[in-house]
C-alpha cells in the first residue's frame, strides 16, 4: 500500500500547513512590538515559504501515487480495470495533483494574510503576565474593518476546508483502488466527493491568493459539477454493476472519458499559453 502511506503524507502536508494560520485565528490581538504587521517584502517572503513548505510534498505525493497506479496497471488481470487505474494517475499527475498543490498553496497564503488583516484590524494590545489588556477601545471605523477581516479569515478557513477535503478524497480513493478488484471503487469514492464538494458550495466559496472571494461563475461551476457526476456515475457502474458487461462498460466509458477530458485540458492550456506568448 505505497499509494497509501504517499497519499497520506499529502494529506498530512495540507492541513499542517495551514495550522499556525488556524491558531492565530482564535486569538488575534497580541503585542503589536512583538508581531508587528508584515510589511510588503515580509508578506511576499512568507507566502513563498509557505508555497516552498505546502505545495512541494504535495505535488511529489500525487505525482508518486499517479506513478503507482500506472505502474499497478500494466499488471492486472481485468482489462477495464488496468484501464480505469492508469488513467486516474494520468489524472492524478496531470489535473488533480497540479490543482491540489495550487489550491493549498494559495490557501495557506491567503489565510496567513487574513490573520495579518484581523491583527491589523484589532485594538492595540500588550500581554502582561498572560493577559491580553487592550490599550485602547475601538471606535465605529475599528469595529468595521475588524468585522471585515473576520469575514475575509471564515472565507479563507472555509476555502481551506474545502481544498483540504479534496486532497483527503484523492489520498482515500487511490488507496481503495489499489485492493484487489477496487479500482473503480476507489474512482468512484474520489470522484463522488469531489461531485459533493462541489455540490456544497465549492464554486461560490473559492478565494485567491490575496484572500479575495473569487467564485467560479455559475454557468462552468454547472458544467464542471455535471461532469464530475457523470464520471463518478461510470465508476460507480463499473463497481456495482450487476452483470460484467456493465462493468466493463462503465469501466471503460469512465477511463476514456477522463483521458479525453485530461487531454483536452491539456490542449487547451498548451494553446493559451501559446496565445498569452504571442500577445
Amino acid at each position: 500500500m505505497h499509494v497509501l502511506s504517499l497519499a497520506s503524507c499529502a494529506v498530512v502536508c495540507s492541513w499542517s500547513a495551514a495550522a499556525p494560520a488556524f491558531h492565530l485565528s482564535v486569538s488575534p490581538r497580541m503585542d503589536r512590538a512583538v508581531s508587528p504587521r508584515m510589511d510588503g517584502v515580509g508578506a511576499t517572503s512568507g507566502a513563498g515559504s509557505a508555497r516552498a513548505s505546502g505545495s512541494t510534498p504535495i505535488a511529489l505525493s500525487y505525482g508518486a501515487a499517479a506513478g503507482v497506479l500506472m505502474a499497478v496497471s500494466l499488471g492486472g488481470s481485468v482489462a477495464f480495470e488496468r484501464a480505469v487505474l492508469g488513467a486516474t494517475g494520468f489524472a492524478l499527475l496531470c489535473d488533480f495533483g497540479p490543482s491540489a498543490s495550487r489550491d493549498v498553496a494559495a490557501s495557506n497564503r491567503a489565510t496567513a494574510l487574513a490573520v495579518d488583516d484581523l491583527i491589523e484590524a484589532s485594538p492595540a494590545a500588550v500581554l502582561v503576565d498572560n493577559f491580553v489588556h487592550n490599550l485602547g477601545a475601538e471606535d465605529e471605523a475599528q469595529r468595521e474593518a475588524r468585522a471585515q477581516a473576520q469575514a475575509k479569515l471564515r472565507a479563507c478557513q472555509n476555502w481551506a476546508c474545502f481544498v483540504r477535503s479534496r486532497v483527503a478524497a484523492d489520498a482515500a480513493g487511490a488507496a481503495l483502488m489499489l485492493r484487489n478488484g477496487g479500482a473503480c471503487l476507489g474512482a468512484s469514492c474520489m470522484l463522488a466527493a469531489h461531485a459533493a464538494c462541489w455540490a456544497c458550495g465549492y464554486a461560490a466559496s473559492r478565494v485567491d491568493r490575496d484572500g479575495n472571494t473569487a467564485p467560479i461563475s455559475p454557468p462552468l461551476a454547472r458544467t464542471l459539477a455535471a461532469v464530475v457526476g457523470t464520471l463518478t456515475g461510470a465508476a460507480a457502474m463499473g463497481a456495482f454493476a450487476g452483470s460484467e458487461l456493465l462493468r466493463a462498460i462503465g469501466g471503460w466509458g469512465y477511463a476514456a472519458a477522463l483521458v479525453a477530458i485530461e487531454l483536452a485540458r491539456l490542449v487547451a492550456d498548451r494553446v493559451r499559453s501559446r496565445t498569452h506568448v504571442g500577445l
